[in-house]
């Protein structure tokens, strides 16, 4: 008894022991020593605190690797990739513009344009991990430019500033642009486009136009927006349905009168289903020739020759007998009939000889 009192007066000056002290006493308590519950309870604070710095050190080291840091350089990745098929020439920009930054998203190294991620100072850790990717984007954009345009951006030192001053050189967003583009997509016509060809060119014009304005709105889900974005497509219906051929008026006349207006993919749809019925009906309509029994007018208007299909040779066809294998000049019809003229013709001729001798014989005497 006089020993457990002892024990618990040496006990009672450690009643203030944080929680986690008293969980790693009580998970001890069927220890056969009095004293190792105090020793892990003094240094179990310790230990906590460096596995709390040990457990960052680690996450921020693991960052690097991750696919989903911008830190991440793939083993594909190399300084003569060429990101984009695009190269920028000054006048392609809009183009470009957005290529890249489609290519740059998908590599999670958007950050290193836009400003997003600055340049870290030369004494931080992350500087040379920094500074190493900076180089990686710098090379992509430098192999999508012309000779021009490289030799004047080659001495950025950071890639946002190369994409800032593409930027404000290149970026179409004037009153001209948008005027020939205005005027471009109302006077588009189908013509002999066909209607997935048309459609092409007049969604890219919309697009080209889109792309010019200086400030783009935030998303919103307001009926204010939505009126507006449906205004919007209303609009490029009516210039898309103007253009179209005369052979679609039935179509476009039905298209106009549908309530619930449809959508313009869906517009789009009927319309290349009407195209496809026509075309159809018209293969229909033909009916083939037989390649067979074909015959091949000639040039010459008393068809004295025809083609017979089966020699594939022109036979002659008389014109005076109507028989095949010879032509009117050597008929033999023909001939027998002038052979009797001209014997006709010389027993007269004989004759009249003959009458005027005798006349002569008798007169004389």
């Amino acid at each position: 008894m006089a020993k457990q009192g002892r024990k618990l007066r040496n006990r009672s000056p450690i009643s203030t022991r944080s929680e986690a002290d008293i969980s790693a006493t009580k998970y001890n308590a069927g220890s056969s020593s009095p004293a190792e519950p105090e020793v892990i309870a003094i240094s179990n604070p310790h230990g906590s605190a460096n596995r709390g710095i040990s457990g960052t050190n680690t996450n921020g080291l693991e960052s690097f690797d991750n696919v989903h840091s911008p830190y991440f350089l793939h083993s594909a990745d190399h300084p003569g990739l060429s990101i984009v098929s695009h190269t920028l020439d000054g006048s392609n920009y809009n183009n470009w513009f957005i290529a890249m930054r489609i290519s740059l998203d998908a590599k999670n190294k958007l950050a290193f344009v836009d400003g997003s991620l600055p340049r870290p100072d030369e004494s931080d850790s992350l500087f040379k991990i920094w500074s190493r990717c900076n180089s990686m984007v710098k090379s992509w954009v430098l192999n999508v430019v012309s000779k021009d345009i490289y030799d004047s951006i080659l001495y950025c030192e950071d890639a946002a500033e190369m994409w800032t001053d593409l930027h404000l050189r290149f970026r179409v967003n004037n009153l001209p642009r948008k005027y020939q583009l205005e005027q471009a997509i109302y006077t588009l016509k189908q013509g002999h486009l066909d209607l997935s060809s048309y459609y092409t060119k007049k969604k890219t014009l919309w697009e080209q136009l889109s792309n010019t304005k200086t400030h783009s709105a935030k998303r919103c889900n307001c009926d204010y927006a939505k009126e507006l974005l449906d205004e919007a497509e209303t609009s490029k219906i009516i210039q898309f349905l103007m253009g179209l051929n005369d052979n679609f008026a039935n179509i476009r006349g039905n298209i106009l009168n549908m309530r619930p207006r449809p959508s313009l993919p869906e517009i789009y749809n009927m319309l290349d289903q009407d195209e496809s019925q026509r075309l159809v009906g018209m293969n229909n309509r033909v009916a083939p020739a037989p390649a067979a029994f074909q015959i091949q007018e000639t040039d010459l208007p008393d068809s004295s020759q025809i083609l017979l299909a089966q020699g594939g040779f022109k036979k002659p066809k008389c014109s005076h007998c109507n028989k095949l294998g010879h032509t009117v000049d050597r008929c033999y019809k023909v001939h027998q009939m002038s052979t009797s003229i001209e014997l006709i013709d010389m027993l007269t001729i004989f004759e009249i000889l003959i009458f005027l001798s005798l006349q002569f014989l008798f007169n004389g005497f």
